[in-house]
């Protein structure tokens, strides 16, 4: 039972567009860290020989923007990615559960 819920079902119905709001600034945030350190790893590995030299490229504040591009547009694919095989991994899965549980 989500939180949302239960504030509704004890009557507190002005909380759930609160949570729901919370909720949305939770994701962006997460978000924003993740591409933060991806973006820093990719910079990092093109320091180190480990990516192509292109990704060093820094704008006026230090910021490494084509790693920061690379970063979003992986990041764009992983989503647009698990919105379109959603229903073929839980497929997947029980596939798997099912031969590894006939192996046994």
């Amino acid at each position: 039972m989500s939180i949302a819920v239960a504030a509704e079902s004890i009557g507190l119905h002005s909380l759930h567009p609160v949570i729901n709001a919370a909720a949305i600034i939770f994701l962006f945030s997460s978000a924003n860290s993740d591409l933060y350190i991806a973006s820093r790893s990719v910079y990092a590995l093109s320091l180190l020989n480990q990516a192509p030299k292109l990704l060093r490229k820094v704008n006026g504040k230090g910021v490494p923007v084509t790693a920061l591009a690379l970063s979003a547009i992986f990041a764009f694919a992983a989503v647009v990615d698990l919105g379109i095989t959603a229903g073929k991994s839980k497929l997947i899965a029980s596939n798997v559960f099912v031969i590894e549980s006939h192996t046994l």
